[in-house]
């Protein structure tokens, strides 16, 4: 039997949000903020990023947040 409530993702296959068809641009190394740097890691692998609100690492390949450090 098929599912009838699919989850519903983006040509990225990120979710999109309830009652939304489609999303115009990708979700990948959103950031709702002014970021004061960008760096990455040695390997490569990850984008460290530095913000008024604290540290964000994403999964460079990918664009997606692996993590979120907040600064109090």
């Amino acid at each position: 039997m098929p599912d009838r409530n699919p989850e519903r993702v983006d040509q990225c296959g990120d979710p999109l949000p309830e009652g939304a068809v489609a999303r115009l641009g990708p979700q990948r190394f959103r950031y709702e903020g002014y970021l004061r740097r960008l760096i990455y890691t040695p390997d490569g692998k990850t984008l460290l990023g530095y913000s008024n609100s604290g540290v964000h690492l994403w999964d460079a390949a990918t664009g997606t947040e692996q993590q979120r450090f907040a600064c109090e």
